[in-house]
């Protein structure tokens, strides 16, 4: 049996955040009724729905092909219905280029030049830019090795993992630029096909099913040129194309507007030790304030389940719980910090990462995490966690820093760094400012997840 997971609960982005969508309940609860009629020598038929996301292949198929690569959708037979509105094309017969990139050695590299874009710079439909790890060669050595330059407006796509087939359009940038080797440059047929209604295409689970039966390579999947060109695409009429793509591009601006939103805010709230000083209120060292605390369990001797916090469950800047925490005690090794609800946690290994979270429930955490706890009832920890989180006070933090190799902060350094002291009526009134920012960030968020869905509805439509 092969399960096509599409939802596992959080986003897909770099900063992944639960969402409501989550097909592993399901898909769990369909693969153990599979399991059972196995054990127990009983038939199993997949229903309807269940069919979308699952198919069930005959060893014999398997065999019969006779390397074992066990990619669903390399057995799952693609059929196009006679009632079909459109025809499909293959990739190669839609473009006027439609090649490689070249082959770039450490030893052709220059400091400054003419771009080399990399598989890394290609996004799912998006220009990765990564500028601080840009590079570059030289005009001669362009001459030299005869390579392609890129224009705006070319698709590249990505003939390595992950995925493989991914695909953006190069933008107008003001250096010239070429591509490595493992990406392909289509410049398409524009009397055939837009360029960005195969961009929105090429993000559609119609495509990436398309792909997967064109890979090769059992430890790092890949597809050839060759292969790339014979990839079907649907193919509506120009005029079609342009309404699919105006219908997505307006869902598309609404997402953009929302994340710009977000990214204000939260820049904003980094930034939260300018808006404290303006209130003129006095300093006081952090261990004043704070205590650490240094009660530890052993998991190993403890039963039942936990939440666990490690560094990687704290969002960097953000605040964010992300990952699963639950977890079983037998499951965790090692000593671990006990925490309760309205602490703070703070990644003390690499500090610069800024991973602050105000808890709002009690487990245990990495000993890489400090607890902090008030040492009065009129210390409101959710507003002080966003002061230890703004950029001043983490520029603070990074000074105390010990050890090249694992660099971290220790408590005593920390405990003597200046932090705000406010009254309880500030203290009230920033959190109720804080908390309305945060119903905004949580309100755009969730219009994202809803016209990240509707985007998804048009491709699946197509």
């Amino acid at each position: 049996m092969f399960v096509s997971i599409k939802n596992h609960g959080f986003s897909l982005n770099t900063n992944p955040a639960p969402i409501v969508a989550n097909d592993l309940p399901t898909a769990l609860e369909m693969i153990n009724s599979y399991k059972e009629s196995i054990k127990n020598s009983s038939s199993f038929t997949l229903n309807e729905s269940q069919k979308l996301f699952s198919h069930i292949v005959p060893k014999k198929k398997i065999d019969t092909i006779g390397d074992y690569n066990l990619s669903s959708d390399r057995y799952k037979e693609v059929k196009h219905s006679i009632d079909q509105k459109w025809p499909m094309v293959e990739l190669g017969k839609l473009t006027k280029v439609f090649t490689d990139g070249d082959w770039i050695e450490s030893k052709d590299q220059s400091p400054k030049g003419i771009r080399l874009v990399q598989t890394g710079n290609v996004g799912i439909g998006e220009f990765l830019d990564r500028g601080e790890k840009s590079r570059f060669i030289s005009e001669d050595t362009f001459k030299r090795l005869n390579c392609t330059e890129i224009m705006e407006g070319d698709i590249l796509i990505s003939r390595l993992p992950d995925p493989v087939g991914r695909a953006c359009i190069v933008p107008h940038t003001s250096t010239r630029m070429i591509t490595a080797v493992d990406c392909t440059i289509i410049r398409f047929d524009i009397t055939k096909i837009i360029p960005k209604f195969f961009l929105y295409y090429t993000k559609s689970e119609k495509y990436f099913s398309s792909v997967t039966q064109y890979l090769t390579g059992a430890s790092r999947r890949r597809i050839s040129r060759s292969n790339l060109s014979k990839i079907e695409i649907l193919l509506p009429p120009l005029g079609m194309q342009k309404e699919i793509v105006e219908e997505i591009e307006v869902k598309a601006n609404a997402i953009d507007h929302a994340k710009a939103i977000i990214e204000n805010l939260e820049r904003e709230r980094r930034y939260f030790g300018q808006s404290l000083r303006k209130l003129g209120c006095k300093s006081v060292n952090m261990g004043e304030i704070f205590k650490k605390v240094n009660e530890q369990i052993n998991p190993q001797s403890e039963v039942g389940k936990t939440v666990y916090v490690g560094l990687e469950n704290i969002e960097s800047n953000s605040g964010n719980l992300v990952g699963e925490v639950n977890a079983e005690m037998k499951s965790i090794k090692s000593t671990k910090t006990v925490f309760k609800k309205g602490d703070i946690l703070y990644g003390k290994l690499r500090p610069n990462l800024n991973k602050v979270w105000f808890s709002d429930r009690e487990g245990i955490c990495s000993t890489d995490i400090l607890v902090l706890r008030s040492k009065s009832d009129n210390i409101n920890s959710e507003l002080y966690s966003l002061i230890l989180r703004n950029n001043e006070f983490n520029a603070e933090v990074l000074k105390g820093l010990k050890g090249s190799q694992l660099p971290r902060i220790g408590f005593d350094y920390f405990a003597s760094l200046k932090i705000p002291s406010l009254s309880s009526e500030i203290q009230e009134k920033l959190l109720g400012e804080m908390k309305k920012e945060q119903e905004i960030i949580n309100a755009n968020k969730q219009l994202i997840e809803i016209y990240e869905k509707k985007i998804v509805e048009v491709l699946n439509e197509i």
